[in-house]
Parts: structure tokens; sequence; C-alpha cells
């Protein structure tokens, strides 16, 4: 296996990228998915070992993300490479080009590893914000491929172009309704408050309006791993009498409160849905509509966050317990303006993460899931599908069927031109 300036990757380069990553100086997030890690170490020119301090059971699935990547750590110590600025890895397209915001062009990597791969000489990446920019260029031909990510019209609108192949990815990333349980300036550090609106929510009229019947559901855990049975969840089922049975024990009439979502089409439709549903039991969402730079610094990078409620979607990965590190503000210490410390959940998730797959770790995962349904702090809506489109007349394209780590043209390398 050789990077893409020529050179043998070693065993080094792996060891060095994942000791890159559980580096503090990185400040990399994905360092919290690793696991405890104790040492690593090169066993020999073709091994390498990673010891923990306890047991991790996700950790493989962790190793599989991009986060992961291995990196040529001889050009970075030797400062030949800026991993900030350039990039240089195994895969099987390199960068020839990059104009911002206007365009990508990636070229066959000559010593890609997998003989015969990839099958494309180029591809040029269009930077193309729009969705019916995407979509007239698909009826067109000037482009042959687009991704639509929780574009809830796509497949409706190019179902019906001619020589378009449509392909609705089942995902296990999934969009949740935060309530900030921290912040002074929020009602919802009442938690009878937060489970009478979690009692309200319709998640089927949600993916009918805001996500044109696709998607599926929810729990912290997408249904794709099958490991949370909903009829045994506390508030996850709609039920408008036991809703305002709970409000009227949380002591609260008549309360308004701002719900903030960034400026996308199934976000806001989300959001209008959830104001009608708060609506049953008396209260009253005003939906504030932000960019995305605002809506990143109040939900994201202030602290406490300064929102009382919101909508935004997790990535759910590849095991069921790795989105739930999110409910954990010590763990993650961006959700730590909204999400308060509840230790009987941290532990849950902690073992979740120790115990080996089977009966013990389902029902740990099974406990977890009812835990953070009780707590009704960031609250499961739908599964965030993606549309990935493509002129069938002039590529040959096999669309992955499940994604977990938002990567909607994994596999580009086997397309191949007609």
């Amino acid at each position: 296996m050789k990077f893409s300036n020529g050179r043998d990757m070693t065993v080094d380069d792996a060891v060095g990228s994942i000791q890159r990553v559980i580096d503090p100086k990185t400040g990399s997030y994905w360092a919290l998915e690793m696991g405890a890690v104790k040492e690593i170490k090169k066993l020999d020119e073709s091994t390498m070992q990673i010891e923990l301090n306890g047991p991790h059971t996700p950790l493989v699935h962790a190793l599989s993300a991009t986060m992961t990547s291995i990196m040529p750590m001889k050009e970075i110590a030797a400062g030949e490479m800026d991993p900030t600025k350039q990039m240089l890895g195994t895969g099987p397209f390199m960068v020839e080009s990059h104009a911002q915001d206007d365009n990508w062009v990636l070229v066959r990597n000559p010593h890609y590893w997998r003989a015969g791969l990839p099958k494309l000489d180029k591809v040029i990446i269009k930077i193309m914000p729009s969705d019916q920019a995407r979509i007239a260029g698909l009826r067109d031909g000037s482009i042959d491929i687009a991704s639509f990510e929780a574009s809830p019209d796509a497949p409706l609108l190019l179902k019906n172009i001619e020589n378009v192949a449509v392909h609705v990815e089942d995902v296990t990333n999934y969009y949740f309704f935060a309530m900030n349980a921290v912040w002074d300036q929020s009602p919802f550090s009442n938690q009878k408050l937060r489970q009478a609106v979690a009692l309200t929510i319709d998640r089927n009229k949600i993916r009918e309006v805001a996500l044109g019947g696709a998607g599926e559901p929810t729990t912290a855990m997408a249904p794709g791993f099958k490991k949370c049975d909903t009829s045994k969840l506390p508030v996850w089922n709609r039920n408008i009498d036991q809703a305002k049975a709970t409000l009227k024990e949380a002591g609260v009439e008549g309360l308004k409160f701002e719900l903030l979502v960034r400026n996308l089409p199934a976000d806001i439709q989300m959001a209008q849905v959830i104001k009608q549903n708060v609506a049953e039991i008396g209260l009253t969402a005003e939906i504030a509509v932000v960019d995305e730079g605002t809506w990143v610094k109040r939900a994201w990078v202030d602290n406490p966050s300064q929102f009382q409620a919101m909508v935004t979607w997790y990535a759910g990965y590849s095991d069921p317990v790795m989105a739930t590190l999110w409910y954990n503000p010590e763990k993650a210490g961006f959700t730590a303006g909204h999400m308060p410390m509840v230790p009987e959940l941290n532990q849950l998730m902690a073992d979740g993460f120790s115990q080996p797959n089977g009966p013990e770790r389902d029902k740990t995962l099974q406990a977890l899931c009812a835990k953070i349904d009780e707590l009704a702090v960031k609250v499961p809506l739908v599964t965030r599908q993606d549309t990935v489109a493509y002129r069938s007349d002039k590529i040959s394209a096999k669309v992955v069927h499940l994604e977990g780590y938002v990567n909607t043209l994994r596999g580009a390398e086997e397309y191949t031109r007609l």
C-alpha cells in the first residue's frame, strides 16, 4: 500500500496517526470514541497493537471512521506536509485542484492499492448549494451524480426525470429536538415540563411533512440497530392525555418558548410540526430561523447554550452506543451548555461501551435508551435520510445500503462511465 506520492505506507504511519488522534494537543473529539487508550505500539512491519485501560466494544467501529484515517506521518513530522492545508492519503483519488466555493478536482491515484480501481480517471466535485441547481444539472446532463443530504423533496422532484436513478439511503443518523435544561433563561430545567413536551411529539407527522415520507421514527439508537423496544420507553409514544396530566404536574401554564432552527427546509418543517404538537397542550413555540454560523454559536459554542429549544441531528455511526456519548456533558463538552450531568445515565453509557456484545449488553442498551427518553432533554425524532441520484444512462453507480458516517458517495472508486 502506498500514499499517492508513491511512498510506501508503513506501520509507523498507522501508529502515528492513531497517536495523533488521541493526543490532547490535536484536540480531536474522536478521541472520546476510541476509549481509554493506554499504549499504541509497533509489533512488526505489518502489525500495530492498541492496548486499552479497559474493555471498549466499539473500538473497531471508531477505527473505521475518516477521523482515524492513516496519514503520512513521516511527511508531517518533517514539515513537508501541513494536514490543515494539504491532503495526502492512500485512497483512490488525490486532489489536483481546489477553487474555493466552486469545485474540487480529484484525479486517479496511480498507486491505489486495489488493483483496477478507481475506474474513473477524474472526478469534478461542483459546489452547488441549491437543490434546484443540482436537479437541473441532472436533468440536462451537465452533472452525472448528486447527493441531497436531508432534502425531503428531492426524491419526489427527481422521480420523473428521464434516465435519473434515485436512491434513498438507510442511515443511523437521526434528528432530535433539544430542550435546554442548563441555561437559567430556559424553562426546561423542569423535567416534568420536558416530558410533557416529549409526549406530544408526532414522529410520523414529522417524517411525512418534513422528510416527504422518508426516514423512520427513532430512539437514541436508530432502528437499524434493533436495540431499543419503544413500547418500554416512558415518554416516547405520543399520548396527549398523559402530556396534559404531566404538564399539570409540572405546574406550567401558557408557556411561550423560542425554538431555534437553521435556515434549512427540513429543520424548519420539523419545527412547524413541533409547534403544532405542543399547541395541543397549550404551549406556544416561537420559531426563530437563523443562519448556520449563528446557530452553531448559540447551540454548540456558547456555554451555557443560548437557546431554549432547538432542532438538529447526530451521526449514528456503526455501533448503537457511539452516538449516546454526546449525552454525557463531561465527555462531550460541546453539550455541557444544555445537557445536565446525570451520573446514572453516564454509568449506563460506560457499561454499554465496556460490555461485550450479547444479552447483558442488550439489556444495558435498552436501559440506556429508556434513561435518555425519561430525561427528555434531547428527544430523538426521525432518522435523517440522504438521497443520491445519478444519470443511469451515463454512469454505473452502486450506492451503499446503510450509512452511519455521512459519506453519501462511499464506494465511488467503483463507479464507471457507460
